[in-house]
């Protein structure tokens, strides 16, 4: 009996060892099969072509590594794919740079993670020696620059052109400040509606112009003044032909009637209105009362 449980020992610290040893394969097999990979560099350009004069945006935030966060990963740049690195490493993805002398350039990024493995790619730009003119400064403002007596519901238009007729889209700043915000960006008309303006106010704007090229040219600052109040409307008003009242309601700078007319002698639906100096109507349903409540109807 006691062979028998020496013997049940030394089976049960065999089978033990084989287990740790086979764990400890185990991991070192996972270790091989999910090795450290290299990050992806992306990066994108804005605009892609342009000249000698035009800033390029570069955002390589996209890049992405599979063991490390966006924020860990540091990036520099070799704008002419030269072999020399015009930056250091630095976690800032985005970065700006301009090109000369004109010509076709492939610039290239790379990206390192933390434990030193690399990524990079490459994109290609083209630049021009600036030929592209810029366009015309907005002019021709709608108001007139120092116009007064303007309506609150007063729309913006100007004139623009471009040398070699681009595209165009333009930056509206506008508001009561002398130096006019932002309002909207990219918009390709030359109309723009501000909404319901202040009476007795002076507004001022400008326009700033694009061209596909990203050239760019700018208006001065125009001004105008509101007018001084809205027409008065009265809540109620009479009519001097019979001494009837209706109320009237105000909407923008005009006056309006609240209430359906209910003026003249009823006469039958079949019959003919006339002229002869005597007002007629009809009466829905042939009702006196309709009219009362709804206004008289008249060919």
């Amino acid at each position: 009996m006691k062979n028998n449980s020496y013997i049940l020992g030394i089976i049960l610290i065999l089978i033990n060892t084989i287990f740790i040893f086979n764990s400890c394969k185990k991991s070192e097999d996972n270790n091989e099969i999910h090795p450290n990979t290299n990050p992806t560099a992306v990066f994108t350009v804005n605009p892609d072509s342009g000249n000698t004069t035009t800033v390029f945006n570069f955002d390589a935030s996209a890049s992405i590594d599979k063991e490390s966060v966006t924020s860990e990963l540091q990036v520099r740049w070799d704008w002419e794919d030269d072999g020399t690195w015009d930056t250091d490493y630095s976690t800032n993805k985005l970065t700006t740079h301009i090109f000369t002398p004109e010509g076709n350039y492939t610039t290239k990024l790379e990206v390192i993670d933390p434990e030193g493995l690399t990524g990079s790619t490459t994109k290609n730009l083209t630049v021009n020696n600036g030929s592209n003119l810029p366009p015309e400064p907005p002019q021709n403002p709608s108001p007139a620059n120092n116009a007064s007596e303007i309506s609150i519901s007063t729309s913006l238009s100007w004139t623009c052109t471009d040398p070699e007729g681009d595209p165009l889209t333009y930056d509206i700043y506008f508001g009561t400040a002398t130096n006019p915000e932002l309002v909207e960006q990219g918009h390709n008309s030359t109309n723009f509606d501000p909404g319901d303006l202040e009476y007795s106010t002076t507004y001022y704007w400008k326009i700033v112009v694009w061209d596909d090229h990203s050239n760019t040219n700018t208006s001065i600052i125009w001004n105008f003044i509101t007018e001084a109040s809205g027409p008065y409307c009265p809540e109620f008003f009479t009519d001097p032909r019979d001494g009837q009242i209706y109320s009237a309601i105000q909407i923008g700078d005009q006056c309006w009637m609240a209430e359906n007319i209910n003026i003249g002698n009823k006469i039958n639906s079949t019959t003919q209105q006339t002229n002869y100096s005597i007002i007629e109507k009809y009466c829905y349903d042939n009702n006196e009362a309709n009219c009362d409540e709804y206004g008289g109807l008249y060919q």
